[in-house]
């Protein structure tokens, strides 16, 4: 029988570690200059973190024992893995149910330690380690791709989940071809090959983070372009565009639009008497009346000038709209 690769399980472990060392200390930078205050990727910075304590443990079980080189380490693991869906849903704004993780976990640890003490059977301990590191990697595939519409440019990381679920599903084959067999070295020969693949496409989370905060910031600075500083609203580029998506969305809804176009008397007076300062506060005082009856999600408030508002209100005819005209009055 010709080997593929030759390499012994001390070995692939280490360079596993290796690979989790790696993303751990990019995401350790990552976090501390880009995503501190926000923690938006702090999950993903625990998976390479727990993932690397538990690898180191189970590369060094001769040294440290049976429980923390065999329970401790691949529930580490596991416990990293687990992050994966819940720094998913923390990109979307998505809140997570604790309650569900932590039961899926717990019925994993039980299984586990049963598979070791009670069973003793290497062929369950794989299993039970595998579907549920799978488990986690399907739920964030799912998350990813139920938000692909939506957020477009996450094709990156959804690869990179896709790729090391595939590697896990390999390694978990493997085991069930040989299942029936009593040659160990049979049955190992190729797990090292299938662990140094799961560790290196662990590492294609790290691209898959990247091209995560690139679109976010690329959004923002999109967004940024489009407000004006002072009061917060739509500047007249904003309207623009604006405008038109919400005329197609009326004439599909077939519903009414009421426009307003919004002018502060005598505002260069105030200006000129009682300085800018003052007359940026009441810009922003008349902007936050405005705001307070806009309620529709395709409303449109906008500072179309100097002293100059445009509103644009959704599904809104002409007696609602003199209505409106009356509140911010």
């Amino acid at each position: 029988m010709i080997v593929l690769f030759d390499i012994s399980m001390t070995a692939a472990l280490y360079i596993y570690v290796i690979c989790f060392l790696i993303g751990f200390i990019f995401m350790l930078a990552l976090y501390y200059f880009i995503d501190k205050r926000q923690n938006n990727y702090i999950y993903f910075f625990l998976f390479f973190a727990l993932s690397s304590i538990g690898a180191l443990l189970l590369a060094s079980r001769e040294y440290v024992g049976t429980f923390a080189g065999v329970i401790l380490s691949n529930s580490t693991i596991i416990l990293g893995f687990m992050m994966l869906p819940i720094g998913c849903r923390r990109i979307y704004k998505i809140n997570n149910n604790n309650i569900l993780y932590l039961i899926t976990y717990l019925l994993y640890l039980i299984a586990f330690i049963l598979a070791k003490y009670v069973y003793d059977n290497i062929f369950l301990r794989v299993y039970i380690l595998n579907i549920t590191a799978l488990l986690f990697l399907f739920y964030a595939l799912y998350i990813l791709m139920k938000n692909r519409k939506v957020h477009s440019k996450h094709e990156v990381l959804l690869m990179a989940i896709f790729f090391i679920a595939f590697a896990v599903i390999l390694r978990t084959l493997n085991f069930i071809i040989h299942i029936e067999t009593t040659d160990q070295f049979l049955l190992f020969q190729y797990d090292p090959f299938f662990i140094v693949l799961t560790g290196i496409t662990n590492l294609l989370v790290i691209p898959g983070v990247l091209s995560i905060i690139k679109n976010q910031l690329e959004v923002e600075l999109e967004n940024i372009s489009k407000i004006d500083v002072l009061t917060g609203l739509d500047n007249r580029r904003s309207l623009y565009s604006s405008i038109e998506q919400v005329w197609k969305q009326s004439k599909r809804d077939k519903t009414s639009l009421s426009v307003f176009m919004i002018d502060i008397d005598n505002f260069k007076k105030y200006n000129d008497k009682f300085g800018h300062v003052y007359g940026d506060e009441v810009l922003i005082t008349i902007s936050e009346a405005i705001k307070k009856v806009v309620y529709h999600p395709f409303d449109i408030v906008s500072r179309y000038g100097g002293e100059e508002f445009v509103i644009v209100l959704y599904e809104c005819g002409y007696e609602s709209g003199l209505q409106k005209a009356n509140e911010i009055h």
